[in-house]
């Protein structure tokens, strides 16, 4: 949903980056986050792994609408069509300016590797073998 050029959500959604809690680094969503919300709110999320309600999604960027869920369909296919009635060149510059324009720093290539990389260590490991068993994460454990 962090990578999409338009995002709907449901009342009862909830969003957030839990991938710290399990020594998991979100980097592939990161750049993408912070043009969304901003760097203080992408901090917020990344490092605490809390999760905010659609309304507070909508209210710092993340989302652009929250609809009723028994209008999201439809609500998601007038965008669709909405952007369907651009031409198709103009609609592909567009996205091509507005990702040179957004500063993107870190290539997909290098996003991917700073996301890869933590899954190789042994907290990382730990981590998803206490999440899979629904058990609190190892450097939780004893509190």
């Amino acid at each position: 949903m962090t990578v999409c050029d338009l995002a709907l959500a449901a009342p009862d959604a909830k969003f957030g980056y839990p991938e710290v809690r399990r020594g998991l680094v979100a980097a592939m969503v990161m750049p993408h986050l912070m043009r969304h919300v901003g760097e203080r709110m992408a901090r917020y999320l990344l490092l605490t792994g809390e999760l905010i309600d659609a309304n507070e999604a909508a209210r710092v960027g993340l989302v652009n609408e929250v609809v009723p869920a028994d209008h999201l369909l439809e609500r998601a296919m007038t965008l669709a069509k909405a952007c369907a009635e651009g031409g198709p060149q103009a609609l592909a510059k567009t996205k091509e300016y507005l990702r040179q324009f957004s500063h993107q720093t870190l290539s997909i290539e290098e996003s991917a590797k700073a996301s890869a990389a933590p899954r190789l260590t042994d907290e990382c490991q730990a981590g998803l073998r206490a999440f899979f068993a629904k058990q609190a994460a190892p450097w939780l454990q004893g509190d």
